[in-house]
Protein backbone atom coordinates (compact mmCIF):
# COMPACT_ATOMS: atom_id res chain seq x y z
CA UNK A 1 0.00 0.00 0.00
CA UNK A 2 2.97 2.50 0.85
CA UNK A 3 4.51 1.53 -2.00
CA UNK A 4 1.59 2.30 -4.32
CA UNK A 5 0.64 5.38 -2.07
CA UNK A 6 4.06 6.24 -3.14
CA UNK A 7 3.68 6.19 -7.56
CA UNK A 8 0.43 8.04 -7.06
CA UNK A 9 2.22 10.84 -5.47
CA UNK A 10 5.28 10.68 -8.16
CA UNK A 11 2.42 10.74 -11.11
CA UNK A 12 1.58 14.37 -10.84
CA UNK A 13 5.44 15.59 -10.11
CA UNK A 14 6.74 13.62 -13.18
CA UNK A 15 3.08 15.20 -15.40
CA UNK A 16 4.00 18.21 -14.22
CA UNK A 17 7.03 18.15 -15.60
CA UNK A 18 6.20 17.16 -18.86
CA UNK A 19 3.66 19.72 -19.45
CA UNK A 20 6.64 22.18 -18.35
CA UNK A 21 8.99 20.70 -21.05
CA UNK A 22 6.26 20.34 -23.45
CA UNK A 23 5.82 24.08 -23.05
CA UNK A 24 9.28 24.79 -23.37
CA UNK A 25 9.06 22.98 -26.34
CA UNK A 26 5.86 24.88 -28.09
CA UNK A 27 7.77 28.11 -27.15
CA UNK A 28 11.16 27.38 -28.85
CA UNK A 29 9.19 25.97 -32.11
CA UNK A 30 7.20 29.95 -31.90
CA UNK A 31 10.51 31.64 -31.26
CA UNK A 32 11.94 29.73 -33.86
CA UNK A 33 9.03 30.42 -36.58
CA UNK A 34 8.83 33.69 -35.42
CA UNK A 35 12.68 34.71 -36.23
CA UNK A 36 11.98 32.98 -39.64
CA UNK A 37 9.54 34.91 -40.70
CA UNK A 38 11.32 38.10 -39.27
CA UNK A 39 14.38 37.12 -40.99
CA UNK A 40 12.42 36.74 -44.39
CA UNK A 41 10.80 39.99 -43.69
CA UNK A 42 13.74 41.91 -42.59
CA UNK A 43 16.40 40.43 -45.17
CA UNK A 44 18.20 42.55 -47.41
CA UNK A 45 19.43 40.92 -50.44
CA UNK A 46 22.42 42.70 -52.19
CA UNK A 47 20.08 43.86 -55.12
CA UNK A 48 18.12 46.00 -52.10
CA UNK A 49 21.55 47.04 -50.53
CA UNK A 50 22.34 48.26 -54.20
CA UNK A 51 19.28 49.80 -54.89
CA UNK A 52 18.77 52.11 -52.09
CA UNK A 53 22.43 53.12 -52.07
CA UNK A 54 21.74 54.12 -55.52
CA UNK A 55 19.17 56.39 -54.53
CA UNK A 56 21.11 58.02 -52.01
CA UNK A 57 23.91 59.13 -54.27
CA UNK A 58 23.51 58.61 -58.02
CA UNK A 59 19.71 58.02 -58.74
CA UNK A 60 20.39 57.69 -62.48
CA UNK A 61 21.27 54.38 -61.90
CA UNK A 62 19.90 51.70 -64.25
CA UNK A 63 21.30 48.62 -64.63
CA UNK A 64 22.30 47.31 -68.12
CA UNK A 65 24.66 44.64 -67.29
CA UNK A 66 27.22 42.86 -64.41
CA UNK A 67 30.35 42.73 -65.76
CA UNK A 68 32.96 39.79 -64.38
CA UNK A 69 35.94 40.73 -62.00
CA UNK A 70 39.11 40.04 -63.90
CA UNK A 71 40.17 37.31 -61.63
CA UNK A 72 44.03 38.44 -61.79
CA UNK A 73 44.92 38.88 -58.23
CA UNK A 74 47.07 41.90 -59.05
CA UNK A 75 44.32 43.74 -60.66
CA UNK A 76 41.28 42.62 -58.88
CA UNK A 77 43.11 42.89 -55.30
CA UNK A 78 45.31 44.72 -52.99
CA UNK A 79 47.52 44.35 -49.98
CA UNK A 80 47.71 47.89 -49.48
CA UNK A 81 43.39 48.51 -50.29
CA UNK A 82 41.87 45.39 -50.26
CA UNK A 83 39.35 43.72 -53.14
CA UNK A 84 36.79 44.38 -55.58
CA UNK A 85 33.76 41.97 -55.13
CA UNK A 86 31.46 42.89 -58.00
CA UNK A 87 30.98 45.65 -60.75
CA UNK A 88 28.35 46.86 -62.44
CA UNK A 89 27.56 48.90 -65.53
CA UNK A 90 24.69 51.52 -65.76
CA UNK A 91 23.15 52.71 -68.64
CA UNK A 92 24.46 55.85 -68.99
CA UNK A 93 27.92 54.63 -68.96
CA UNK A 94 28.82 55.10 -65.31
CA UNK A 95 30.51 51.90 -63.64
CA UNK A 96 29.49 50.80 -59.57
CA UNK A 97 32.33 49.04 -58.29
CA UNK A 98 31.82 47.37 -54.55
CA UNK A 99 35.30 47.08 -53.28
CA UNK A 100 36.03 46.34 -49.74
CA UNK A 101 38.64 48.50 -47.99
CA UNK A 102 41.58 47.50 -45.20
CA UNK A 103 42.97 48.94 -42.34
CA UNK A 104 39.64 49.92 -40.46
CA UNK A 105 39.54 49.70 -36.70
CA UNK A 106 40.75 46.35 -35.38
CA UNK A 107 41.87 45.28 -38.18
CA UNK A 108 38.50 45.42 -39.64
CA UNK A 109 36.99 46.57 -43.52
CA UNK A 110 34.02 48.97 -45.11
CA UNK A 111 32.49 47.38 -47.89
CA UNK A 112 31.82 50.38 -50.65
CA UNK A 113 29.55 50.36 -54.19
CA UNK A 114 31.66 53.24 -55.82
CA UNK A 115 30.12 54.93 -59.11
CA UNK A 116 32.58 56.68 -61.83
CA UNK A 117 31.00 58.21 -64.12
CA UNK A 118 31.39 57.63 -68.21
CA UNK A 119 33.51 60.99 -67.33
CA UNK A 120 36.09 58.79 -65.23
CA UNK A 121 35.41 60.85 -62.62
CA UNK A 122 33.65 59.65 -59.55
CA UNK A 123 29.88 60.51 -59.08
CA UNK A 124 29.65 59.31 -55.31
CA UNK A 125 29.79 56.33 -52.80
CA UNK A 126 27.71 54.60 -50.63
CA UNK A 127 28.86 52.07 -47.69
CA UNK A 128 27.22 49.00 -48.14
CA UNK A 129 28.28 47.03 -45.23
CA UNK A 130 31.24 47.30 -42.69
CA UNK A 131 33.04 44.97 -40.30
CA UNK A 132 34.11 45.84 -36.30
CA UNK A 133 33.24 49.41 -37.34
CA UNK A 134 31.71 50.74 -34.16
CA UNK A 135 32.26 54.14 -35.53
CA UNK A 136 30.93 54.42 -38.50
CA UNK A 137 27.94 56.35 -37.92
CA UNK A 138 30.21 59.25 -37.25
CA UNK A 139 31.18 59.41 -40.66
CA UNK A 140 29.18 62.25 -41.79
CA UNK A 141 25.70 61.77 -44.07
CA UNK A 142 26.50 63.76 -46.77
CA UNK A 143 30.52 62.24 -46.90
CA UNK A 144 29.01 59.68 -49.97
CA UNK A 145 27.88 62.76 -52.19
CA UNK A 146 31.15 64.81 -51.39
CA UNK A 147 34.22 62.78 -50.65
CA UNK A 148 36.47 62.09 -53.34
CA UNK A 149 33.49 63.65 -55.81
CA UNK A 150 35.42 64.69 -58.97
CA UNK A 151 38.46 62.73 -58.51
CA UNK A 152 39.88 62.04 -61.60
CA UNK A 153 39.95 57.84 -61.97
CA UNK A 154 42.52 57.78 -64.64
CA UNK A 155 45.19 59.53 -62.25
CA UNK A 156 47.04 57.45 -61.18
CA UNK A 157 47.80 58.61 -57.65
CA UNK A 158 46.90 57.50 -54.16
CA UNK A 159 43.71 59.31 -52.47
CA UNK A 160 44.46 60.45 -48.91
CA UNK A 161 41.62 60.25 -45.78
CA UNK A 162 39.74 62.91 -45.64
CA UNK A 163 38.25 62.65 -41.71
CA UNK A 164 40.68 62.11 -39.14
CA UNK A 165 40.55 61.83 -35.06
CA UNK A 166 40.42 59.30 -32.42
CA UNK A 167 36.85 57.80 -33.14
CA UNK A 168 36.83 57.75 -36.66
CA UNK A 169 40.47 57.74 -38.28
CA UNK A 170 40.51 53.81 -38.86
CA UNK A 171 36.96 53.58 -40.25
CA UNK A 172 38.25 56.91 -42.91
CA UNK A 173 41.18 54.81 -43.63
CA UNK A 174 39.07 51.80 -44.91
CA UNK A 175 36.83 53.94 -46.54
CA UNK A 176 39.73 55.68 -48.58
CA UNK A 177 41.22 52.61 -49.48
CA UNK A 178 38.15 51.78 -50.73
CA UNK A 179 38.39 54.30 -52.72
CA UNK A 180 41.92 53.49 -53.81
CA UNK A 181 41.02 50.00 -54.92
CA UNK A 182 38.25 50.97 -56.78
CA UNK A 183 39.80 53.52 -58.97
CA UNK A 184 42.89 50.92 -59.38
CA UNK A 185 40.52 48.46 -60.48
CA UNK A 186 39.31 51.38 -62.93
CA UNK A 187 42.53 52.01 -64.67
CA UNK A 188 43.53 48.44 -64.83
CA UNK A 189 40.70 46.39 -65.73
CA UNK A 190 38.40 48.95 -67.55
CA UNK A 191 40.84 51.26 -69.21
CA UNK A 192 42.98 47.97 -70.09
CA UNK A 193 46.12 49.80 -68.08
CA UNK A 194 48.78 48.37 -65.66
CA UNK A 195 51.10 50.99 -65.08
CA UNK A 196 52.47 49.53 -61.74
CA UNK A 197 52.55 46.11 -63.86
CA UNK A 198 53.75 47.45 -66.65
CA UNK A 199 56.57 49.25 -64.22
CA UNK A 200 57.24 45.87 -62.30
CA UNK A 201 58.02 43.97 -65.65
CA UNK A 202 60.29 47.03 -67.12
CA UNK A 203 62.77 46.48 -63.93
CA UNK A 204 62.00 42.61 -63.99
CA UNK A 205 63.62 42.85 -67.40
CA UNK A 206 66.16 44.87 -66.76
CA UNK A 207 67.20 42.49 -63.28
CA UNK A 208 67.44 39.62 -65.70
CA UNK A 209 70.20 40.43 -67.35
CA UNK A 210 72.45 41.23 -64.21
CA UNK A 211 73.72 39.62 -60.85
CA UNK A 212 70.22 40.66 -59.63
CA UNK A 213 68.09 38.17 -61.49
CA UNK A 214 67.19 36.22 -58.54
CA UNK A 215 65.29 39.50 -57.40
CA UNK A 216 61.86 38.29 -58.98
CA UNK A 217 59.37 39.44 -55.91
CA UNK A 218 59.16 43.08 -55.72
CA UNK A 219 57.39 44.85 -53.18
CA UNK A 220 55.69 48.11 -54.42
CA UNK A 221 55.36 51.08 -51.98
CA UNK A 222 53.32 53.04 -54.11
CA UNK A 223 53.21 55.65 -51.25
CA UNK A 224 56.45 56.43 -51.05
CA UNK A 225 57.05 58.79 -54.02
CA UNK A 226 54.94 60.81 -51.98
CA UNK A 227 56.92 61.00 -48.73
CA UNK A 228 60.04 61.01 -50.90
CA UNK A 229 58.77 64.31 -52.94
CA UNK A 230 57.90 65.74 -49.66
CA UNK A 231 61.58 65.64 -48.55
CA UNK A 232 62.97 66.72 -51.69
CA UNK A 233 60.97 69.51 -51.86
CA UNK A 234 57.71 68.38 -54.06
CA UNK A 235 59.68 66.86 -56.54
CA UNK A 236 57.64 63.89 -56.21
CA UNK A 237 55.80 64.52 -60.02
CA UNK A 238 59.40 63.15 -61.10
CA UNK A 239 59.82 59.58 -59.19
CA UNK A 240 57.04 56.89 -60.13
CA UNK A 241 57.50 53.86 -58.34
CA UNK A 242 58.84 52.24 -55.52
CA UNK A 243 59.87 48.95 -54.98
CA UNK A 244 61.79 46.96 -52.84
CA UNK A 245 63.37 43.77 -53.22
CA UNK A 246 64.90 40.71 -51.02
CA UNK A 247 67.54 38.02 -52.70
CA UNK A 248 71.26 36.94 -52.18
CA UNK A 249 72.68 39.94 -52.36
CA UNK A 250 70.76 41.82 -49.90
CA UNK A 251 67.54 44.36 -50.15
CA UNK A 252 67.72 46.78 -53.17
CA UNK A 253 65.49 49.39 -53.61
CA UNK A 254 64.55 50.50 -57.27
CA UNK A 255 63.55 53.75 -58.36
CA UNK A 256 61.05 54.43 -61.19
CA UNK A 257 61.01 57.59 -63.64
CA UNK A 258 58.60 58.26 -66.24
CA UNK A 259 56.74 56.07 -68.54
CA UNK A 260 57.21 53.71 -71.72
CA UNK A 261 60.46 54.66 -73.52
CA UNK A 262 61.00 57.20 -71.14
CA UNK A 263 60.96 55.08 -68.08
CA UNK A 264 64.17 55.33 -66.17
CA UNK A 265 65.39 52.81 -63.24
CA UNK A 266 67.95 52.67 -60.77
CA UNK A 267 68.38 49.69 -58.30
CA UNK A 268 70.18 50.83 -54.99
CA UNK A 269 71.43 48.53 -52.60
CA UNK A 270 70.88 48.63 -48.98
CA UNK A 271 74.58 51.07 -48.69
CA UNK A 272 72.99 53.26 -50.79
CA UNK A 273 75.08 52.03 -53.91
CA UNK A 274 73.80 52.41 -57.39
CA UNK A 275 74.18 48.42 -58.35
CA UNK A 276 71.70 48.86 -62.20
CA UNK A 277 70.92 51.73 -64.38
CA UNK A 278 68.45 51.38 -67.40
CA UNK A 279 70.55 52.77 -70.39
CA UNK A 280 68.40 56.78 -69.67
CA UNK A 281 69.20 57.24 -66.44
CA UNK A 282 71.97 60.25 -66.38
CA UNK A 283 69.01 62.58 -67.34
CA UNK A 284 67.91 62.40 -63.60
CA UNK A 285 71.38 62.53 -62.66
CA UNK A 286 71.16 65.16 -59.89
CA UNK A 287 67.92 63.65 -58.19
CA UNK A 288 69.56 60.27 -58.29
CA UNK A 289 72.04 61.66 -56.25
CA UNK A 290 70.16 62.98 -53.68
CA UNK A 291 68.53 59.66 -53.35
CA UNK A 292 71.69 57.47 -52.74
CA UNK A 293 72.66 60.27 -50.31
CA UNK A 294 70.29 59.76 -48.68
CA UNK A 295 68.50 56.53 -48.78
CA UNK A 296 65.66 54.87 -47.49
CA UNK A 297 66.21 53.61 -44.23
CA UNK A 298 64.19 51.08 -42.36
CA UNK A 299 63.67 51.92 -38.80
CA UNK A 300 62.27 49.71 -36.11
CA UNK A 301 60.44 50.81 -33.20
CA UNK A 302 59.35 48.18 -30.85
CA UNK A 303 57.89 45.30 -33.23
CA UNK A 304 57.02 48.01 -36.35
CA UNK A 305 59.57 48.46 -39.15
CA UNK A 306 58.98 51.89 -40.55
CA UNK A 307 60.47 53.24 -43.47
CA UNK A 308 62.10 56.92 -43.38
CA UNK A 309 63.94 59.17 -45.70
CA UNK A 310 66.12 61.91 -44.62
CA UNK A 311 66.15 64.96 -45.98
CA UNK A 312 69.45 66.60 -46.62
CA UNK A 313 70.42 68.85 -43.16
CA UNK A 314 71.23 72.30 -42.70
CA UNK A 315 73.88 72.11 -40.44
CA UNK A 316 74.29 75.49 -38.37
CA UNK A 317 77.32 76.62 -36.13
CA UNK A 318 75.82 74.34 -33.21
CA UNK A 319 73.05 72.61 -34.45
CA UNK A 320 71.85 70.39 -37.57
CA UNK A 321 68.53 70.85 -38.77
CA UNK A 322 66.55 67.92 -40.83
CA UNK A 323 63.35 67.11 -42.39
CA UNK A 324 62.41 63.70 -42.10
CA UNK A 325 59.30 61.82 -44.01
CA UNK A 326 58.69 58.65 -42.19
CA UNK A 327 55.86 56.27 -43.52
CA UNK A 328 53.83 53.45 -41.67
CA UNK A 329 53.87 50.39 -44.00
CA UNK A 330 50.76 49.30 -42.26
CA UNK A 331 48.18 51.63 -44.25
CA UNK A 332 46.58 52.88 -40.93
CA UNK A 333 45.88 56.40 -40.14
CA UNK A 334 47.83 58.58 -39.92
CA UNK A 335 49.87 57.21 -43.19
CA UNK A 336 53.22 59.47 -42.72
CA UNK A 337 54.63 62.37 -41.20
CA UNK A 338 57.12 65.14 -41.95
CA UNK A 339 58.85 66.36 -39.19
CA UNK A 340 61.16 68.72 -38.76
CA UNK A 341 63.99 67.54 -35.85
CA UNK A 342 67.32 69.54 -34.69
CA UNK A 343 70.44 67.26 -33.72
CA UNK A 344 73.58 68.63 -31.96
CA UNK A 345 76.25 66.39 -30.56
CA UNK A 346 76.07 65.50 -27.08
CA UNK A 347 78.43 67.01 -24.96
CA UNK A 348 81.70 65.22 -24.44
CA UNK A 349 80.59 62.55 -26.28
CA UNK A 350 81.07 61.77 -30.26
CA UNK A 351 77.05 61.08 -30.96
CA UNK A 352 74.10 63.03 -31.61
CA UNK A 353 71.36 64.51 -29.11
CA UNK A 354 67.76 65.93 -30.02
CA UNK A 355 67.55 69.86 -29.46
CA UNK A 356 63.67 69.57 -30.62
CA UNK A 357 60.90 67.74 -32.68
CA UNK A 358 58.47 69.39 -34.45
CA UNK A 359 55.84 67.97 -37.17
CA UNK A 360 55.67 69.40 -40.13
CA UNK A 361 52.83 68.30 -41.78
CA UNK A 362 50.95 64.82 -41.36
CA UNK A 363 49.69 62.45 -43.26
CA UNK A 364 46.95 64.00 -45.10
CA UNK A 365 48.89 67.29 -45.86
CA UNK A 366 47.41 69.44 -42.39
CA UNK A 367 49.81 71.38 -40.54
CA UNK A 368 49.98 69.75 -36.87
CA UNK A 369 47.12 71.63 -35.19
CA UNK A 370 45.06 71.78 -37.62
CA UNK A 371 43.89 68.20 -38.28
CA UNK A 372 46.27 65.97 -36.99
CA UNK A 373 44.84 62.57 -35.55
CA UNK A 374 45.91 62.18 -31.72
CA UNK A 375 47.25 65.84 -31.46
CA UNK A 376 47.67 66.06 -28.16
CA UNK A 377 49.67 62.45 -27.43
CA UNK A 378 51.60 63.15 -29.75
CA UNK A 379 53.19 66.52 -29.09
CA UNK A 380 53.08 65.56 -25.52
CA UNK A 381 55.52 62.68 -27.16
CA UNK A 382 57.91 65.01 -29.60
CA UNK A 383 58.52 66.54 -26.16
CA UNK A 384 59.34 63.30 -24.44
CA UNK A 385 62.13 62.67 -27.32
CA UNK A 386 64.26 65.75 -26.28
CA UNK A 387 67.47 64.99 -25.26
CA UNK A 388 67.29 61.34 -26.84
CA UNK A 389 70.03 59.52 -28.27
CA UNK A 390 70.31 56.41 -30.01
CA UNK A 391 71.57 55.23 -26.71
CA UNK A 392 68.60 55.96 -24.54
CA UNK A 393 66.12 56.12 -27.44
CA UNK A 394 64.18 53.16 -26.23
CA UNK A 395 63.72 54.34 -22.61
CA UNK A 396 62.65 57.82 -24.02
CA UNK A 397 60.15 56.31 -26.24
CA UNK A 398 58.52 54.09 -24.25
CA UNK A 399 58.04 56.54 -20.94
CA UNK A 400 56.77 59.34 -23.57
CA UNK A 401 54.42 56.81 -25.63
CA UNK A 402 50.70 56.76 -24.73
CA UNK A 403 47.79 54.44 -26.08
CA UNK A 404 45.72 57.72 -27.46
CA UNK A 405 49.23 58.13 -30.63
CA UNK A 406 49.97 54.74 -30.70
CA UNK A 407 50.66 54.54 -34.87
CA UNK A 408 50.94 58.55 -34.69
CA UNK A 409 54.02 57.45 -32.31
CA UNK A 410 55.55 54.65 -34.05
CA UNK A 411 55.87 57.26 -37.18
CA UNK A 412 57.07 59.77 -35.22
CA UNK A 413 59.72 57.91 -33.35
CA UNK A 414 60.70 56.14 -36.25
CA UNK A 415 61.40 59.65 -37.50
CA UNK A 416 63.70 60.85 -34.85
CA UNK A 417 65.59 57.50 -34.75
CA UNK A 418 66.37 57.61 -38.34
CA UNK A 419 68.08 61.50 -38.01
CA UNK A 420 69.57 60.25 -35.05
CA UNK A 421 71.17 57.62 -36.87
CA UNK A 422 71.73 60.17 -39.53
CA UNK A 423 73.53 62.27 -37.59
CA UNK A 424 75.67 59.49 -36.22
CA UNK A 425 76.57 58.16 -39.17
CA UNK A 426 77.95 61.74 -40.82
CA UNK A 427 80.08 62.03 -37.26
CA UNK A 428 81.95 58.66 -37.93
CA UNK A 429 82.46 59.97 -41.58
CA UNK A 430 84.17 62.62 -40.22
CA UNK A 431 86.76 61.17 -37.52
Amino acid sequence: MAEEKAKKQANPAVIQAVKAIAVLVIICLVCGALLALCNDLLYISDQDRLERAMQKVYKNFELQEELTVNPDPSINSSSSFGKVNRVLLSKDGAYIIEALGIGGYQNGTVTLYVIIGADAKIKGWAVKDNDKQSYIDRIPSYAGTTWYVGVDATEDKTLDTVMTGATVSFTSNAIKNAINMATSYYRKAILGSNPEGEAREAVLALLSGSDYSGYDSLELLSSVKRVIGTALDGENDTLKYLFIGEGAKGKIYVYVYGEDEDRKIVVVNSEAEVVLTSDNVDEAADFYAKIVTRPIREITVGSVTMYTFVSDGQAGETATVYKVVALSPTGYMPGNYTLTITVKTEEGKNNGIVVSVEIAENGDGYAPDDHAPSTDDAHALLEGLKGATLENFDEKYNDGIVSGATESGNIIAAAVKAALTDYDARLAQND
